[in-house]
Formats: C-alpha cells, structure tokens, sequence
C-alpha cells in the first residue's frame, strides 16, 4: 500500500496531542495532591492566655509547670500578672481576647470583681476556665460561662485548718489568732467561711483577732503576729491561710520564746523545715504542679471537643511531722 504524505502528520500530531494530554493529566494530580496536602496541615498552635493575680511562690510554681506541661502538648501560653489588681487583670482579659486567644484560663484577682469576665469572653466564643481562684462564691467555681473550675474546694481547706486545731486543743478552752490572706480573694472568704464553721462548734474557742494580709504579703504576717503578742493577751494557736504566713509567725514566735502553737495551710520548703523542727504541728498538702498539669490537659480536652466535668477538684489532706520528712517540697 502506497503512503499517503498526510498519513505521517496526523501520525505526529496524534502523538503529540497524546503526548500534551499526558503530561495534563500528570500536572493536574500534582496540584490535586498539593491542594490535598495543604488541606491536611495542622492547624497553627493554639493559642493560651493564662492570667495570674500576683506575684507569690504558689502562682510562680504554677507558672513554670503550666508551661512545661503546655510544651509537651505544643500549646503556646501568653502569661498575664495582675499584681494583685482587678482593674488590671480586667485589662488583661480584654487584651488576651484582642490578640486572638483561643483559651482563656483565669486565676482571679478577685472574685466578685472578675464578675464581668465571663462577658467579655463569650461575645467571642472563647472557652474560659478558671483555676485556683474562682469567679464568684460558689465552692466549687461554678459561674455563668465559665466552662470549668479547676482547684480545692476552699470551704473543706477552711475546714480542715480549724480540724487542725481540734487534733491539739480538742474543745478545751482555746484563743486563736487567725492571719487570712488577701480580701476579696477566692481563697481567703470561702476558707474564712469554713473555718468559721467548725469554730462555731467550739463554744470553748476564741477567736482574739483574724488579720487580712493584702497581697499575701509574709512581712505583714509577721508583723501582725508582733502585734498581737505586744498586745499582752495570750494566744493559744495562730492559723495561718498559707504557708508562708506561717512561716514568719514561726520565726517571730520563737523569737519571742512564746509556746504557741501554730497551724497552716499549703505546704513549701520553709514550711517543711519548721516542721521538722517541731516548730510548726501541721499543715495542708496537694500537689500545685499536679493542678496545673490538670489545667493543661482540661485545655486539651476542650480544643479536642471533649467534655469536661464543671469541676475538677484537687485533694488536700492535714499532714504533721511525720509524713512532712517523706514529702519533696516543690519549691
């Protein structure tokens, strides 16, 4: 059969044609692929905004476990520090909702002023926890908006600094001085309230004094023990709201060479020392690296979609001597 001159073009051409079609095809599921790709990378890192009410031990040994813990998790943590200041943690918040915070966990100032915090959140659809210190005067934090509380439950820790003093004096004749933390803190009234409730089970008890220490200042604790033993009454138990506190009620009460008895809540080096010195009888024990792992991974619960409980309650039991020397302090 004779060629025919054309038959060699379509030929080429047909090939060509092929050959260009192919070579879409392959560049069409590259872009598909990439596309896909692009659809499958991880989100950026969630952002965290964690805000602080001041400047003590307690909040400094949180600060540094909540951001051990968050790096393990690939959480990336904005800490605020109020100093103590309602009118500034207010602007925290506001600030830490500007800047895109996915989660808002909150320690509180105070817990009648940060009423407005729940608000300011919830006109953005940010999950808002509150840690340590809660929002209002519930027990356990239990607050409009608020999606979850996480820290001890301060009317049973009130409890249990009076109980420590049952364990001593029984329902004997007894005078207390009581040295409370900062007022308005979450801590200090609900603590206050629980204390008062076993006291008022002891009609053989006096309460001579209860100071309220702003900013949770020890210095002040200690001048304010001075004060009341230059007062000349005598003083049976001090009960200190935090460990610190007690602390320097040790170091002016031995200074004195005065026998008085003290009782705290929350448990630190310092404190640990005193005791093995036989100089405090007891105190309270949880674990402050423990509440803030649990603050991070109730975090993790609520970016995954997870449901939480309200409350998540860490537990708190009286300690003497005895198990104080088998307990590593955190700080």
């Amino acid at each position: 059969m004779k060629k025919n001159k054309y038959n060699s073009g379509i030929s080429k051409v047909s090939v060509l044609f092929i050959t260009g079609l192919i070579i879409s095809l392959l560049l069409f599921s590259v872009l598909i692929f990439k596309k896909q790709n692009t659809k499958s990378t991880p989100k950026s890192t969630p952002q965290i905004a964690v805000l602080l009410p001041g400047s003590v031990t307690f909040f400094e040994i949180q600060k540094n476990a909540i951001k051990n813990i968050a790096d393990k998790f690939g959480l990336h943590v904005t800490f605020y520090n109020a100093e103590w200041d309602s009118k500034i943690q207010i602007q925290q918040l506001q600030n830490a909702v500007s800047t895109g915070a996915d989660i808002i966990a909150l320690a509180t100032v105070d817990n009648q002023d940060l009423k407005v915090a729940p608000g300011i959140v919830a006109k953005h659809n940010i999950p808002l926890i509150t840690f340590t210190n809660a929002i209002g005067s519930d027990p356990y934090g239990y607050y409009h908006n608020v999606t979850v509380h996480i820290g001890r439950d301060e009317i049973e820790a009130g409890q249990l600094l009076a109980k420590q003093i049952e364990s001593i004096r029984g329902n004997q004749k007894t005078t207390i001085f009581l040295i409370q933390g900062a007022a308005g803190t979450t801590p200090q009234r609900l603590r206050e309230l629980g204390f008062n409730e076993i006291v008022a089970q002891h009609s053989n008890w006096t309460i001579l004094d209860s100071a309220k220490i702003s900013n949770w200042d020890s210095q002040q604790a200690a001048s304010e023990v001075e004060k009341i033993f230059n007062s000349g009454q005598k003083v049976d138990i001090v009960a200190t709201q935090w460990a610190d506190a007690a602390v320097s009620a040790s170091y002016v009460i031995n200074s004195l060479n005065k026998k008085t008895s003290i009782v705290s809540l929350e448990f630190n080096s310092s404190i640990q020392k005193e005791m093995l010195e036989g100089r405090i009888g007891s105190t309270t024990y949880y674990s402050i690296a423990n509440e803030a792992e649990l603050v991070i991974k109730t975090i993790v619960k609520i970016l995954q979609g997870v449901t939480t409980k309200r409350f998540v309650s860490i537990k708190q039991t009286i300690i003497d001597k005895s198990q104080a020397i088998n307990i590593k302090p955190e700080n």
